[in-house]
């Protein structure tokens, strides 16, 4: 009877619970890679050990200086020389216009920002603060992926409690 438990989330009647579990890990899975993408652009500053603040630099290894400003999103887009591209919209209730103060890390050329000639430093706007929204981005994932735990646990109590009754009553 033991051998069969691998196959207990998906069998009847513990098979509804299947799918609500599959969207939950999934949806767990998309905000931890959220929460990586979002924190990408302030590995650079973290490694000098200062906390991260508004016009602050960091020689890239490419000799550029990468830089991070601070403002609301509208401006920070004014000031960039190219589109940069936008994070944290997946986890934030409203959109980078409606956000407060948003994160610019680019390469500083003039008063403006441009993309790093060095591929891994990117020219980005953060709509929100990059370690808040990381913070949230783990707290919901580690909400989804309990939730989905609870479903795939309780497709296998709801299988094995059948199967013991119909076990009791055929022996």
């Amino acid at each position: 009877s033991l051998a069969a438990v691998p196959i207990l989330p998906v069998v009847p009647p513990g098979v509804v619970f299947f799918p609500g579990y599959r969207w939950a890990w999934r949806k767990g899975r998309l905000l931890r890679a959220q929460r990586d993408i979002v924190r990408l652009p302030t590995r650079y500053f973290k490694r000098s050990g200062v906390p991260i603040r508004h016009g602050q630099t960091v020689r890239l290894p490419n000799g550029e200086e990468y830089a991070l400003e601070v403002g609301t999103p509208k401006e920070l887009e004014a000031r960039s020389a190219e589109p940069p591209d936008v994070r944290g919209r997946l986890v934030l209730s409203s959109s980078t216009e409606t956000s407060a103060r948003g994160h610019l890390f680019g390469v500083r050329e003039g008063s403006g920002m441009r993309r790093s000639q060095d591929p891994m430093a990117e020219l980005v706007l953060i709509a929100d603060e990059p370690d808040y929204l990381a913070d949230r981005c783990n707290s919901r994932a580690r909400l989804f992926e309990l939730a989905a735990v609870a479903l795939l646990g309780l497709g296998i109590v709801i299988n094995w409690l059948l199967a013991a009754l119909l076990l009791d009553g055929l022996l």
